[in-house]
């Protein structure tokens, strides 16, 4: 929650900035106070705090500041979280890696974006293609959002070479949409495709650090936030909530679709799959098996 105050998805208009500078300052202080105080504080009315806790999602004051208030108990557990050490054993790092893992995506959970994944999902819906972009790490989360999109929606196809991203993204138009996924949101290759997406008005999906490079060309941002510590033996957790943000859009596009049109593009990949199988027959049980105890 207070990620996504930092790092809004949409720009905030000067009152809304006003509140969030204020919660920002002294967070605790600040969701202590009662909705009038809060507007006295930021020096706006009262109705104007209730629409920046919409824009964050909440129906009002009340589940916003409860939302904060556990986000802000979630950060000090965060901080106080032990670290994976080169002193660790492997039984105790590897319950570490794990215990990281239930971290971020508690903060993911937190900070939900739910209004970028109901309109990515929407876009997804209404496609004609979906391109997924990625590299190295982020080309795995392609991979998987390939996978699990294309059963769905439109067609949908993954590239992780640059050229070919490049090609592919020249024949897009504005019944398209581009799934960008990055860490960093910095990665040159990844920026100059999608600014070719974008420039022949496809629609950009960016899973990526808010404030980066491609953030700035999203049309959707899902927001990753991950700080991620590059020692040998620290986990990956970017990856993880990059693939629990593939997992809530696809149940978004599920959830819009008809239900007639899933379950039947569904039953014939099912179908497919099953003719691909080797199927055994069931060994017969010999005299010597059924007599045994």
């Amino acid at each position: 929650m207070l990620e996504q105050i930092r790092n809004p998805t949409t720009p905030l208009s000067a009152a809304h900035a006003r509140i969030a500078m204020l919660i920002l300052s002294r967070p605790e202080e600040a969701l202590r106070l009662s909705i009038a105080e809060l507007a006295r504080d930021a020096k706006v009315s009262e109705p104007t705090v209730i629409r920046f806790c919409r824009q964050l999602g909440f129906q009002g004051y009340k589940t916003f500041r409860q939302a904060a208030l556990r986000d802000i108990a979630g950060e000090k557990g965060d901080a106080a979280a032990p670290k994976i050490n080169g002193s660790d054993s492997v039984e105790v790092a590897a319950a570490k890696s794990v215990d990281a893992t239930i971290r971020s995506l508690e903060r993911l959970r937190r900070a939900m974006p739910m209004d970028a994944i109901r309109n990515a999902a929407t876009a997804i819906l209404k496609a004609r293609w979906v391109h997924v972009y990625g590299f190295g790490a982020s080309a795995t989360v392609a991979a998987d959002a390939q996978h699990k999109l294309y059963r769905l929606a439109a067609m949908t196809v993954a590239y992780a070479d640059a050229h070919m991203q490049a090609m592919a993204a020249s024949t897009l138009g504005a019944e398209d949409v581009v799934i960008a996924i990055s860490s960093s949101g910095a990665t040159r290759e990844l920026i100059e495709t999608v600014r070719l997406a974008r420039g022949n008005g496809a629609t950009i999906v960016a899973l990526t650090r808010p404030g980066s490079p491609l953030a700035a060309l999203s049309s959707v941002l899902l927001p990753v936030t991950e700080q991620e510590n590059r020692e040998i033996f620290t986990p990956m957790t970017t990856r993880i909530v990059q693939l629990a943000l593939i997992d809530a859009l696809v149940v978004g596009v599920t959830l819009l679709s008809p239900a007639t049109m899933v379950s039947e593009r569904l039953a014939r990949m099912d179908a497919a799959i099953r003719q691909r199988r080797i199927v055994s027959s069931p060994v017969s049980a010999s005299p010597t098996d059924e007599g045994s105890a």
